[in-house]
């Protein structure tokens, strides 16, 4: 018995007070924030920027950064 109690006071909720995303989503936001970052700051293409960020694919970068933004990061490219 006491193993599992243990166990639950580890898994628990979660962490209170933390944020409820799990640490690969919060590992992929700041992928995409840097993403977005080099898009803003250089004229690298948006499959490098996607690679240089860590993602292994351009198509998971941009369902990744249309998650995050709303919007897929060619449009961030053209607002210059």
């Amino acid at each position: 018995m006491r193993g599992r109690r243990g166990q639950s006071r580890l898994i628990g909720n979660g962490g209170a007070g933390r944020s409820k995303r799990p640490p690969r989503g919060s590992a992929a936001t700041r992928r995409v924030q840097e993403a977005k970052r080099l898009i803003d700051r250089t004229s690298v293409t948006l499959a490098e920027i996607g690679f240089a960020a860590g993602f292994g694919s351009v198509r998971r970068f941009n369902d990744a950064f249309a998650a995050t933004y709303r919007r897929p990061p060619s449009s961030f490219r053209r607002r210059r």
